[in-house]
């Protein structure tokens, strides 16, 4: 136990300095080598941590091996006395001559609350009786628990998985890990309303500091002294959700009146929706062992939007152009009776390493169209349609598309995307079930009293009985001792 005494403190002590040096080390050391080597970037992760717990781990292993059986036995095997004379060394001792002596014994010991065992030797009879047995298992327990903990805690620093999301709404984000898709529904950015000291803006798009709120108004001082000047207004024309340039040169929301973000998602697996979902700050969403956090937000500016898909057709001596609006149902293919739909339209086509398409950028480097053709009611062919290239990839069709144009809208200003943080750990089953045990071993050690008893009982053959009677309890001697001169003050003394 001092073995692991000593891992725990050095544990704590490098970890102290790895954490020092990672905050008082300049950022280009960061770079060095033996700065990446002993991990000081991510101390809890690095491999001397790892080792360090893993000899701790191994030294409450021995510890527990070691101590378990003798510990079980104290505090489940019974132990008997037969000569009196073992009893006289006891803390509790007395002595008595009395009448039916093994039932007065037997009702003392379980009034004391004993758990009574009786058995006869020798023309003896023999009591043990004991309370409290389980706190013998309790240190047992603990360091169970705390080896759980530990293997545990390595289980989540190998196996951490953590990464970030982001999504639009109406977005679909997934990645193969997961085994569900998460469909982006709604994002909203929630702010605290007109309060003291808040920098707000009025109908009129001029912005002031509040300097005193009344039930349905605000005085709001506007410019510096001495040229300040404060005017009230009522709370309903103040706005306390506007923005102001971002570093990037683009418009960002005052983050100083922001309360809080909120993500609406649905919960996809395959094309089936599971359920619903809100997640904010402290509610995230978990599903399947993983964890979405609400972290922040992004502001995408202007975002190159597309309408409508316009291809070039030919369908034997058939030849001309369509439109086709993007997601907006089926188009008739012209001398034909057949049916055109796109659903997707990416602005720059690429496949990720899984080969699952995705928009690189939203610039117009690489547009592609999915296209579906129907006929009497089902689908007759697919593929992605590219601009400028006569081939198609992924799929057939029953004639002949050319991507050549597309038409679009920007949409911007105020269009924000959620980023959500997704974390995966292992080993916290571990370390949860570890807590527990851990807590009820200190429950058991702490909260419960080991008492032992035994009485001896020698029949004298005038009716009437020597009685042996002795108890030891550790903990507490003069709490206990009040109770056991209460119990055997019937006895006749001798």
């Amino acid at each position: 136990m001092k073995f692991a005494i000593w891992i725990l403190v050095l544990a704590a002590a490098l970890s102290l300095m790895a954490l020092l040096a990672g905050e008082l080390l300049p950022k280009s050391a960061s770079n060095s080598l033996l700065f990446q080597l002993l991990g000081l970037g991510d101390p809890f992760r690095s491999w001397w941590f790892r080792l360090m717990l893993g000899i701790l781990s191994l030294s409450l292993i021995v510890c527990v091996i070691e101590r378990a059986p003798v510990l079980f036995k104290l505090a489940f095997v019974r132990s008997f006395r037969e000569d009196p004379g073992q009893l006289g060394a006891m803390p509790f001792f007395t002595k008595a001559i009395v009448a039916d002596g093994d039932a007065k014994v037997a009702g003392i010991l379980r009034k004391l609350g004993f758990s009574v065992v009786r058995k006869e030797a020798d023309g003896k009879i023999i009591f043990s009786g004991t309370s409290g047995g389980l706190s013998r298992i309790g240190p047992v327990l603990s360091h169970f628990g705390m080896l759980l903990l530990i293997i545990g805690g390595l289980a989540v620093s190998l196996t951490t998985y953590k990464t970030n999301v982001v999504g639009v709404p109406g977005e679909i984000v997934e990645l193969p890990e997961w085994g569900f898709r998460l469909k982006i529904d709604d994002f909203r950015i929630i702010y605290y309303p007109v309060g003291l000291n808040m920098w707000v803006e009025t109908l009129e798009g001029r912005r002031g500091k509040v300097e005193q709120v009344r039930s349905d108004s605000a005085r709001v001082v506007f410019g510096a002294p001495p040229n300040a000047r404060s005017i009230w207004f009522p709370k309903s024309v103040l706005k306390t959700d506007f923005e102001i340039p971002g570093d990037g040169g683009g418009m960002m929301p005052f983050q100083g009146n922001i309360k809080s973000y909120r993500s609406s998602v649905t919960i996809l697996e395959g094309d089936r929706e599971l359920y619903k979902k809100e997640i904010e700050v402290n509610n995230p969403l978990r599903e399947r062992g993983y964890r979405f956090y609400q972290s922040s937000f992004q502001a995408l500016g202007f975002q190159t939007v597309i309408d409508t898909a316009i291809f070039h057709y030919e369908n034997g001596e058939a030849h001309g152009e369509i439109r086709v609006k993007v997601g907006s149902g089926q188009v008739p293919l012209p001398g034909s009776d057949l049916l055109v739909a796109v659903p997707q339209f990416f602005n720059d086509f690429k496949l990720d390493p899984e080969f699952k398409p995705f928009s690189a950028t939203n610039e117009l480097n690489n547009p592609a169209a999915r296209v579906e053709v129907f006929q009497n009611g089902s689908q007759v062919g697919a593929s992605w349609v590219f601009a400028r290239a006569d081939a198609h990839m992924a799929g057939n069709l029953p004639m002949t598309l050319n991507l050549i144009d597309a038409t679009s809208s920007q949409s911007g200003g105020g269009r924000y995307a959620t980023v959500l943080e997704v974390t995966k750990e292992g080993g916290r089953p571990i370390v949860w079930a570890g807590f527990f045990i851990m807590t009820i071993g200190l429950m058991l050690t702490y909260m419960l009293t080991q008492r032992q008893a035994w009485g001896i009982v020698v029949k004298r053959g005038d009716g009437r009985d020597d009685v042996y009677l002795a108890a030891n309890s550790p903990k507490d001697p003069e709490h206990f001792r009040g109770i056991w001169e209460e119990r055997i003050s019937g006895l006749q003394q001798r």
